[in-house]
């Protein structure tokens, strides 16, 4: 194990000193099996030499401090640590080592070559970085490097962190993450590890192209607004009758007078006391405002010890993967499905509930057969669940979870689209958040990291701070990734309509449609945006929608959103968008299209003292081009050229008109 004649002749010229750091240093650069062997020496010496038992005492005294990070504890369990444990923390907090090195590049450069763990060439391209003053670039080549070596290489570079004791908070984490290792913190370190592994990076679509390509999260993400309680019927109402800057300046005061505000780390209760009781938050939002992302970011973040370290455990799932579960189950065999290498720490994982936090994610896609109202639930004995093997119906365990009885005291994070609302539970529901999405500065942020292309995102904002229908629906992170996945060249108007076409699609392909059915949806949308629009209306009752079939349509949750309304203690509804109610309404007028009614109907909008059908105009004159805009593999504009021509010319003859008769800037500026 160690090299007798050389501590042997450091003895024989009294190097007591020498011959001790020797001894030590060689003990820590070995796998855990030899550092073993050294530490039962020691205990066995401790019987007859007094002063080595007075040591160990002392040390196994710090050991057992549960408050106490003392240099000799993080040594004795680092040297305790296995292979696979030393090289799943350095995976894990490769971000925050990157940057302790680019700060002691040089030093960490001149310790590698003295450790001679690097080869020679890997040691010249380290040298030729630092020449440049590529200092983050070093710092990545000597993780990677790192991770692809073996323990006998990385432990001599961990040892130098841990004597050196860098102040650097990064660090620090990943030097507690090798302090806290045994076989219960070694079942938490590994669940980290693997949500980590799992959310670190995101698919983001190559502008322009129908590639895809791998990003980090951290790099990518763009931060939403959230806001807590939900908005009413009354603010909404108002929201949806302004559209573009007017909408964020609206949202802006909204959020400081009416409403707070909140952050990610905000989302969950900070569980100070043991008092056993759940901790349960709602976050709701239309589709494509960022709620999967969210809770994605969420993950990564725990995983990586910068939120919510609360809780040992997260466990996130994905509601329709649930509901595809046709027979009875259990919460174990939920858990060991997605996350076999806690098959034997089950029962440590269950024993503190309050540590444990559940994030389901689309909670719609379950409310339609169930009622979560009903938070009694069954009181028979033979139908309760309250232990996490009991076998279930999948929304029988999730109601029992709500209730507070199965794993009493856990937390959970759900999010859902306003749709069946009033099937949420009520109770136990600590609180209830609502994303409002990007503001324009965000919308920036993200077109900018979506796009990387420096010249193309600017095209696109361009774009957007010229086209107050594209401004207007930015607010959206899914319609910004449709628009920026289209890139920069669209024609004017036209190219609008071809955005929103894309979004629509991109929001109806998860519904599972039948083809033939598709033009009758959309009809039956496009019968009740007109209406609204005709008396001014952006939001509709149950019966508007009861009375057009749409009620319970496939698509009506991802089109549409369901709004609390106090005064009634009911529930009214709206297009997510109000320009998608006018996109709706121009695909119905332009299906019905002849060479009379389609002028006729121009004129007549035109006369209208209001600009309330200024969108719908629009899209119709952009419907009515000859490029060719389509709804999944629907073309939503094939008509005779007649019709074509005849558009052309009528927005030739009255464009000066309706531009003089527009007083609002935004109005001119669409035209």
């Amino acid at each position: 194990m160690f090299d007798p004649q050389n501590i042997s002749s450091l003895a024989g010229r009294n190097k007591r000193k020498e011959a001790c750091q020797s001894i030590f240093n060689i003990l820590l650069e070995k796998g855990a099996r030899e550092e073993r062997k050294i530490w039962n020496i020691f205990l066995h010496l401790q019987s007859y030499k007094p002063k080595l038992k007075d040591t160990l005492d002392k040390i196994c005294y710090d050991v057992e401090e549960e408050d106490e990070n003392t240099d000799t504890k993080m040594l004795l369990d680092f040297a305790s640590c296995t292979d696979v444990q030393l090289h799943r923390v350095i995976d894990l907090h490769r971000q925050e080592l990157e940057m302790s090195i680019e700060d002691h590049a040089e030093d960490v450069s001149k310790l590698i070559n003295e450790a001679n763990v690097f080869t020679e060439a890997e040691t010249e391209e380290i040298r030729k970085l630092l020449g440049h003053n590529r200092r983050k670039e070093v710092s990545q080549f000597i993780v990677n490097t790192l991770l692809e070596k073996g323990s006998r290489e990385q432990r001599p570079i961990w040892r130098t962190f841990l004597v050196w004791k860098i102040s650097k908070p990064q660090l620090n984490a990943a030097l507690c993450e090798i302090h806290y290792i045994d076989q219960k913190k070694d079942a938490e370190l590994m669940h980290k590890f693997d949500l980590c592994q799992r959310n670190r990076t995101m698919s983001v679509k190559t502008a322009g192209t129908e590639r895809f390509r791998r990003c980090f999260i951290d790099e990518k993400y763009t931060n939403i607004m959230i806001v807590s309680p939900p908005r009413g019927k009354k603010l909404m109402e108002n929201e949806l009758r302004v559209r573009g800057r007017e909408r964020e300046e609206l949202q802006k005061a909204i959020s400081k007078n009416d409403l707070e505000e909140i952050q990610l780390s905000q989302l969950m209760r900070s569980r100070s006391s043991k008092k056993e009781c759940s901790d349960i938050t709602f976050v709701i939002g239309p589709t494509g405002i960022g709620k999967s992302t969210m809770l994605q970011k969420i993950i990564h973040d725990w995983s990586i010890g910068e939120i919510y370290q609360q809780f040992k455990f997260v466990f996130p799932f994905k509601l329709r993967e649930l509901i595809s579960i046709g027979e009875e189950t259990c919460l174990n065999a939920l858990i060991l499905h997605s996350f076999p290498y806690l098959e034997n720490q089950l029962e440590y994982v269950w024993s503190e509930p309050r540590n444990i936090l559940f994030i389901f994610d689309d909670f719609h896609e379950i409310q339609p057969t169930i009622d979560f109202t009903n938070v009694e639930g069954d009181t028979d004995p033979q139908n309760q669940c309250v232990h996490p093997g009991c076998y279930r119906k999948v929304s029988d365990l999730l109601l029992w979870l709500l209730k507070g009885q199965l794993l009493k005291g856990c937390s959970m994070l759900v999010t859902s689209r306003p749709w069946n609302l009033e099937r949420l539970p009520k109770a136990n529901i600590n609180r209830t958040a609502e994303i409002l999405g990007f503001n324009f500065n965000e919308t920036t942020q993200f077109v900018q990291r979506y796009v990387g292309d420096g010249h193309c995102a600017a095209q696109i904002l361009k774009s957007i701070e010229n086209d107050e229908m594209l401004h207007a629906l930015c607010f959206n992170p899914r319609f910004c990734t449709v628009l920026c996945s289209l890139g920069a060249a669209m024609p004017p108007l036209v190219g609008s309509a071809q955005v929103f076409s894309s979004y629509i699609t991109c929001l109806l392909e998860g519904c599972g449609y039948a083809a033939k059915d598709l033009w009758n949806e959309l009809l039956k949308f496009g019968e009740l945006a007109y209406e609204g629009i005709c008396n001014n209306v952006v939001v509709f009752q149950e019966g508007q929608l009861k009375r057009h079939h749409l009620l319970n349509s496939i698509f009506s949750p991802v089109i549409m959103m369901q709004i609390p309304d106090k005064d009634r203690d009911s529930f009214v509804f709206a297009f997510t968008h109000s320009d998608l109610q006018g996109f709706f309404a121009a695909i119905m007028k332009i299906r019905s299209a002849t060479r009379d009614n389609h002028i006729r109907l121009l004129q007549d909008w035109q006369k209208c003292a209001d600009d309330r059908f200024l969108v719908v105009s629009l899209f119709l004159v952009a419907l009515s081009s000859r490029h060719p805009v389509y709804v999944l593999d629907t073309r939503l504009n094939d008509l005779p050229d007649e019709i074509h021509s005849l558009t052309s010319n009528w927005l030739k003859e009255n464009g000066k008109q309706l531009e003089d008769k527009m007083q609002h800037e935004r109005s001119q500026r669409i035209l």
